[in-house]
């Protein structure tokens, strides 16, 4: 469908935050699922890319107002998303969606934590829209990670939702120096002595993080779900370009498909 640009953010040199006109996407979508957006009519860049949806919009502050749109939090890291920063108000954009399976809530006494790295955070904050209006009995954790601070992103979004914040630099210029597995995994060590509460991971981020936040979970037995970032041709399972090897729950290898099996996959706990 083609749709308009409502807004064309710029939180930073690298960052935008894009708002679409698109209330039948936006009915219809789930925390975790994703748009294949085509970037222009022209030959360069020929293929659409994957966006994942960062949360709903509507331009009422009331609460049960329906969303008119959705919004698109990206990095300018080519050609074709330096194209897309530089689009206009009102200017007029190919997309398709939603896709792909989105995160699942199950237990709603569950204590969620959540752990982005980078860009990984965009579609986690529409999974925090919906926690929210579920009224959880514990408060949110947010393990939040980049490389500097210019790429921590929507901490007072999640604040707002009384999300406790735990930050992470590789270059120590925000929050710990380091990488978000270690205050992670430190205090997965301090929470699992009480076994108090039963733990829910929500993750999105660069595959090899995503890979260690699985085998963690799994190491203590937690529900765990992850997010995963992968280039994409068709976004609708034809082409085969997204394909990754994943372990099953008898750690065999299984290939599947990230647009259409996930960008959301479930870890199983080996036996």
């Amino acid at each position: 469908m083609t749709t308009k640009i409502i807004e064309n953010y710029r939180i930073s040199n690298q960052y935008y935050r894009l708002t679409l006109d698109c209330a039948e996407i936006a009915h219809q979508a789930t925390p975790g699922q994703f748009v294949m957006i085509r970037i222009n009519q022209e030959v360069d860049p020929l293929l659409r890319r994957p966006f994942s949806i960062h949360r709903q919009w509507t331009a009422s502050n009331r609460e049960d107002a329906k969303p008119e749109g959705i919004r698109i939090l990206f990095r300018v890291a080519g050609k074709g998303t330096a194209h897309m920063a530089s689009m206009a108000k009102g200017a007029k954009i190919d997309i398709i969606g939603p896709l792909g399976q989105g995160f699942r809530l199950k237990n709603p006494t569950f204590h969620p934590v959540l752990i982005a790295g980078g860009i990984g955070v965009a579609p986690l904050l529409f999974l925090a829209d919906q926690l929210k209006v579920q009224d959880l009995p514990f408060q949110p954790l947010l393990f939040l990670g980049g490389k500097t601070s210019a790429d921590i992103l929507c901490q007072e979004d999640f604040q707002k939702h009384s999300f406790l914040l735990q930050i992470s630099t590789e270059d120590g210029s925000l929050g710990h120096k380091g990488l978000i597995m270690e205050p992670f995994s430190a205090y997965l060590e301090q929470v699992m002595l009480s076994a108090k509460t039963e733990i829910a991971l929500f993750a999105c981020g660069p595959l090899p993080l995503m890979l260690k936040v699985a085998e963690v979970s799994r190491q203590y037995r937690l529900s765990c779900q992850v997010s995963l970032e992968q280039k994409m041709a068709c976004g609708v399972g034809a082409c085969l370009g997204c394909v990754v090897e994943l372990p099953d729950e008898k750690n065999q290898p299984q290939y599947r498909r990230v647009c259409t099996e996930g960008p959301v996959f479930e870890i199983m706990s080996h036996e």
